[in-house]
């Protein structure tokens, strides 16, 4: 790439900011206040990461006066941070584990040396320890060698040659020893310096060579050791005198907070202390200068540890972040201005959205990293301008790289948590295709019910299955969850099935309420099924409830766009797949990855991610290609859909051998393989169909993907497909029947399979049964044909199509358009006698009937439905809650001989017409049912029909059920003024009017209409039957007949009707009927009868009609006929009455206004003597004795006798004695005289024991028996 391809005008180093910007200034001036006050030593500079501290120290030294008395260390330049922290592994393997910390801080004390020491020349600390290699010119170094070799000769030659023994050894000759002497001492001098000047050389040469230590120059540095021993304490010495000779004042320590090692910090503060107390080192403010994050002396914002913070630095100069998430978009949009889309320009894919800009700088907070971005970006795009990529997926995969180095790192080995999630995209595609079509399956399970199904109401589909489950009588009723629904009442069967569906869950039971004791019972499962013979009642019951709220166009859109999401999903990034997914979540495969989620979920970052990461040099074959042949050989299946680029240069390269596992399946190469000639293609196509069908079901799924992109349902390729299938499968159908996913799908399939092969074929591939099931139970069977177009040849083809599978439809939905199509069934019967399927050939939805049939055109089908009238009654007609049929049509069903008794008497149930003539029904055993059910038109005719051929008791029940029905008593009524005209049997009408009479369904006003029509007296079998009211009316209206039965129920219930009753009839009966009323007590009391019955000639009637009253209010009845002396005389010598009511008269005598006579004074008097006088006196009230018995009796004799028994009785008092005689005639009055003497009586027994019995008691003094008389004395005096 040259350098011209490059916007370097765009580039930006990732170096500290030194540009004297106006966000820096109060920090400059802050720090130079810092550093010129003596009392500052250790200063810090303290911000977040990427907040620039290090651009505002780079920009003041860059202005700084003495910028040679600053020392910069940075940790950065180290060797590396894993070496340097606690953690690291060369500190794990300390020996003694108790040093670990002081071994990390040792070096990073050896490392800030090292920075210190090197960054001044040798030259500044020629006495330092601490020496470095530095170059050396070759004059320097051929000197070096040259003294070194000749200091090395001379010592050889020396020792070789004796020389030192010579010049210390005395010779005879003085002045030669001497001139030797000094002659070898001068030499011996030379040699000696110049040895030890080589040996200096040498060792010096020697210790920049060393290999082993760790440490400056020949000094090593020590890590372990006791926890005093630092390495800033045992080189103190030499870093004093680094600073006295260097001069240097300022150190600055950057980068120091990474290693999160406070000790540190302590070493520094100490080390600086001891700089600025040492006397070497006086006059010098040495000052440190830290640049660190704000949080690196607490964790936690504990007070003690944010004090700790404070009182280690002097002084602290905070600073602000100059880059972050709220601002980094303005910093991008800047940097990117010229890369990215203007306002006034549309979206092209050569320049950068401002969303994906406004994505990315949520999580983009260090300019660094920011700079970066763009640099790579910049550099990225001009390396792969001319591959037609789109911008803002490079920009992501840069920024990919950048946030996620070490991902983005396996993403390129094929590995990594990118890789691994785009790997997941087809399982999730799976997954949810799954979803769609379960989903899709049911909706159309639902739909399927809601167009086929004949039952269009809840309780029709109720009364269907009763009538399966043969428990459908109106008498009925079904008890669920303690609730009772009559089988009667359409809104409660429809209330049951909702309070079903309710309680499904549950799978309550169910009581069927019959006339049996013990009810049947029934579990959840056998009625919604009618015991296994029919599909869920529950289904079908949402089906209807979906029809009623109009919901099936809101169920065809959603099928719609089921479908449509399938054929989306081939096609979807994988941004799309996982927004569609409920159950994926990214969150688990890119924890703490927000970045990434984001670049992914919008979509920046997709499976194509590699053609924004890597260079493609074109070559004789495609990279696609290639990688599918690699695939191929290597059993590595990239996937059906996978693009090839030149089909023809593919298939040469393959083999036979190739075509034996699922990497050959591809969709492109197929379809190259269909549109060929035979041949050598021809033959590998065979190849490629013999694989396929090796294994149907695992390879359906290619088979499916590839009709599905086809655009026509029968291109030359899929012809070509279905017919090579077709020829080496015999059983293709079975084998690839399980393996749909959707309807559709298998429609699809079948539809090209129908039209693609002729009759035997068809046979041949139908096997056990498959092709011919699988098309019976379609109902949709004519809505697949509505998109296609068929000629006369095509029609004839499917009706022999048709006939070789023996395709008899069961069920069918009905199509506009579809004529010629149901023609083919009707006339060839392709179809079973059901409603479903009739409904849709004759297009009579929820109206076919007899009727429909006999008018239809199609003799073929009149003639197949006679033949099977009992299929169609069963299957059709009784299938529905009620339906409706001219009644001469129905005649003809109840009148047909082929048809079973039963299945009339279940069609009367459902029909909704009514029959006018009743002897136009041939089987007169159908009568009851007829009317039963009120299938009839009540008229007299009809009833007079019915009743002749009455047989027995439920016969008549019937009867009086139908004519009680509501609507039917008013026809009744009506048709009742016609009676002279229908001449109806005095019978029939009297067991109508009979049983009208015993219903209580007939009101007041209507059974008195009726009887106001009837000129027949009327008798009643069971008196007790009838009401009240119905009494009044007959004996109102003068129809009922006497009947002693009648008159002997109403005088004991009823007896005011009783009376009613007898003076209405009282002229038919004779007196000796009138006798036989009264004898048997049937008469009730009444005042008019009795007066009746004494105007008789037999007057004796009327004393018998009185008299048998006598314990009923006896008393009262004498009274309210005004009872005579004569008759009460007569009454109390009547033998049959009762003493006790007689007495009961007596004692009443002044309410009839009778006074006390002789005749009544002595019947009560031989009563007093018969019954004697203690059981006839507590009988009678004693006014009655005292007032009218003692003074109407006349003899003294009786008087005496009947007060003598009141004394003896009443145990009357003294006074009462006197005032009882008092109001007694002479002689009794006289007794009560005082004093008064021989008071005569006349002689009697009785007088006798009266007047003694007044001696006893002390009322008379004494009593005397004289000749003819007794002489009564009274007392003096009368004492009380």
């Amino acid at each position: 790439m040259s350098e011209e391809e490059i916007n370097l005008e765009f580039l930006e180093t990732l170096l500290p900011d030194t540009k004297e910007a106006e966000s820096k200034k109060v920090y400059l001036k802050t720090l130079d206040w810092a550093l010129k006050n003596e009392d500052i030593k250790n200063l810090a500079i303290t911000g977040t990461y990427g907040s620039g501290k290090s651009s505002i120290l780079k920009t003041f030294w860059n202005k700084y006066e003495k910028k040679d008395k600053v020392l910069e260390i940075s940790a950065a330049t180290f060797s590396g941070e894993k070496e340097l922290t606690q953690d690291s592994p060369e500190i794990e393997d300390a020996v003694d584990n108790s040093n670990d910390n002081i071994i990390g801080e040792n070096v990073l004390e050896q490392h800030i040396m090292q920075q210190m020491f090197y960054k001044v020349k040798p030259e500044k600390i020629p006495l330092s320890r601490f020496t470095r290699i530095h170059n050396k010119d070759t004059w320097e170094t051929f000197w070096d060698t040259l003294l070194i070799l000749f200091s090395v000769l001379l010592v050889y030659f020396s020792i070789k040659n004796n020389w030192l023994n010579m010049l210390f050894t005395p010779g005879s000759n003085e002045n030669t020893n001497s001139t030797n002497i000094f002659i070898f001492s001068i030499l011996f001098l030379i040699g000696i310096s110049l040895i030890s000047f080589a040996i200096f050389r040498a060792i010096k040469i020697a210790k920049n060579f060393r290999l082993s230590t760790l440490g400056i120059g020949s000094t090593t540095f020590e890590l372990k050791g006791d926890k005093d021993n630092t390495v800033f304490n045992k080189y103190l010495d030499e870093i004093i005198y680094f600073f006295s000779q260097t001069g240097i004042n300022i150190v600055v320590f950057e980068d120091l907070d990474r290693f999160n090692n406070l000790n540190i910090f302590e070493r520094l503060r100490g080390l600086n202390h001891i700089l600025n107390q040492s006397e070497e080192l006086k006059g010098e403010n040495i000052v440190f200068v830290y640049a660190l994050k704000d949080d690196i002396f607490s964790k936690e914002d504990h007070f003690k540890e944010v004090q700790n913070r404070t009182k280690f630095f002097d002084f602290i100069i905070p600073t602000v972040k100059i880059m972050h998430s709220s601002n980094s978009e303005s910093v991008l949009l800047t940097k990117l201005k010229n890369y990215i889309e203007s306002e006034d320009t549309s979206i092209h894919q050569d320049r950068l959205s401002k969303k994906l800009i406004t994505d990315v700088s949520l999580f983009i907070s260090d300019m660094r990293i920011l700079k970066n971005i763009c640099n790579e970006y910049i550099i990225y795009r001009s390396a792969l301008k001319q591959s037609g990529i789109q911008q803002d997926k490079l920009f992501a995969i840069i920024v990919y790289k950048n946030i996620y180095p070490k991902d983005f790192s396996d993403l390129l080995n094929g590995e990594g948590h990118l890789n691994s999630l785009f790997s997941l995209k087809e399982k999730i595609i799976s997954i949810h295709k799954e979803e769609y079509e379960r989903e899709l399956e049911e909706l159309e399970k639902v739909l399927s019910f809601v167009e086929k199904d004949t039952v269009d109401s809840l309780d029709g589909l109720v009364i269907t299955y009763l009538r399966k489950m043969g428990y459908l009588d109106l008498n009925y009723s079904i008890e669920l969850a303690r609730e009772v629904y009559p089988v009667s009442d359409s809104i409660s069967m429809a209330n049951f099935l909702r309070k079903l569906l309710a309680l499904s869950s549950n799978e309550p039971k169910l009581i069927i309420h019959t006339r049996s004791y013990n009810p049947p019972s029934f579990n959840f499962k056998d009625f919604c099924t009618a015991n296994g013979t029919s599909p869920d009642i529950l289904t079908r019951a949402r089906a209807i409830l979906i029809k009623e709220d109009d919901e099936i166009p809101s169920f065809e859109n959603q099928i719609k766009e089921l479908k449509k999401n399938i054929v989306e999903l081939k096609t979807s990034s994988f941004s799309e797949v996982i927004r569609k997914s409920n159950d994926f979540s990214i969150e688990e495969h890119l924890k703490e990855k927000d970045l990434l989620k984001v670049l992914i979920l919008q979509g920046w970052i997709g499976e194509d991610y590699d053609e924004y990461i890597t260079y493609f040099y074109e070559g004789a074959m495609f990279k696609e290609d290639i990688n599918f042949l690699k695939s191929v050989r290597l059993n590595n299946p990239l996937g059906f859909d996978y693009k090839l680029k030149n089909k023809n240069e593919v298939q040469k390269k393959l083999s036979n051998e190739h075509f034996n596992n699922s990497a050959i399946l591809n969709y492109e190469l197929l379809s190259f393989l269909l549109s060929a000639t035979e041949g050598e293609l021809g033959q590998k196509r065979r190849y490629l169909i013999e694989y396929i069908s090796e294994d149907l079901s695992a390879n359906f799924s290619f088979i499916s993907g590839f009709l599905e992109i086809s655009n026509e349902l029968l291109s030359g390729e899929v012809k070509v497909l279905i017919q090579e299938l077709s020829e080496v499968n015999e059983d293709l159908w079975e084998k690839i029947q399980e393996s749909f996913n959707s309807r559709d799908q298998e429609v699809s399939f079948f539809l090209r399979l129908f039209l693609t092969n002729t009759p035997s074929m068809m046979n041949r591939l139908n096997g056990s049964g498959s092709l011919n099931l699988f098309i019976e139970q379609s109902r949709d069977f004519l809505t697949w044909w509505t998109e296609i177009e068929l000629d006369s040849d095509e029609i004839e083809k499917m009706k022999l199509n048709l006939e070789a599978l023996e395709v008899r439809f069961a069920d069918l939905e009905y199509v506009e358009g579809s004529s010629d199509i149901i023609k083919v069934i009707i006339d060839n019967n392709f179809y079973e006698i059901n409603g479903s399927v009739l409904s849709t050939l004759l297009n009579e939805f929820n109206s076919i009937n007899y009727g429909v049939i006999l008018n239809h055109h199609s003799d073929t089908l009149k003639n197949r439905v006679e033949v099977e009238i009992e299929k169609f009654i069963s299957e059709i007609l009784l299938t529905k809650s009620s339906y409706s049929e001219e009644e001469n049509t129905f005649l003809r069903l109840l009148n047909h001989e082929d048809i079973d008794k039963e299945l009339k008497i279940e069609l009367l149930k459902i029909w909704d017409g009514t029959i006018d003539n009743l002897n136009e029904v041939d089987r007169t055993d159908l009568y009851p049912n007829i009317l039963g059910l009120n299938k009839i038109k009540l008229s007299w005719p009809n009833i007079e029909d019915y009743y002749d051929n009455l047989n027995g008791e439920e016969e008549l029940a019937v009867l009086r059920k139908f004519i009680t029905i509501q609507s039917n008593i008013d026809e009744l009524i009506k048709d009742t003024k016609n009676l002279d005209v229908y001449e109806v049997k005095d019978e029939c009408l009297q067991k109508v009017i009979e049983l009208v009479i015993y219903s209580k369904a007939f009101s007041d006003s209507e059974f008195g209409d009726l009887l106001s029509q009837i000129n027949i007296e009327i008798t009643i079998p069971n008196p007790s039957k009838v009401s009240v009211n119905k009494y009044e009316m007959l004996i109102y209206t003068e129809v009922l007949a006497w009947q002693e039965s009648t008159a002997e129920y109403l005088n004991e219930k009823h007896p005011e009707l009783a009376i009613k009753y007898f003076k209405l009839k009282k002229d038919e009966l004779a007196d000796e009927d009138l006798e036989h009323l009264i004898n048997k007590s049937l008469l009730p009391w009444d005042k008019n009868i009795y007066v009746y019955l004494n105007e008789k000639e037999n007057h004796d009637l009327a004393f018998n009609y009185l008299m048998s009253f006598e314990e009923n209010q006896f008393l009262e009845k004498l009274e309210e006929i005004e009872c005579d002396s004569q008759l009460f005389v007569e009454i109390l010598r009547d033998e049959q009455l009762l003493l006790e009511t007689k007495f009961k008269m007596v004692n009443a005598i002044k309410k009839f206004g009778i006074l006390f006579n002789p005749e009544i004074s002595d019947w009560l008097l031989n009563k007093l003597k018969e019954e004697g006088f203690e059981n006839i006196l507590n009988s009678l009230d004693k006014k009655i004795v005292e007032e009218g018995l003692l003074k109407s009796l006349e003899k003294e004799e009786d008087i005496s006798f009947v007060l003598s028994g009141c004394i003896e009785v009443y145990l009357y008092n003294k006074k009462k004695v006197y005032s009882i005689l008092g109001g007694l005639p002479e002689p009794f009055s006289l007794l009560i005289i005082p004093g008064k003497r021989n008071i005569e009586f006349k002689y009697s027994a009785i007088s006798m024991k009266f007047l003694n019995q007044l001696v006893n008691e002390e009322i008379i003094a004494s009593v005397l028996p004289k000749e003819e008389y007794l002489s009564v004395n009274n007392k003096s005096k009368i004492r009380y």
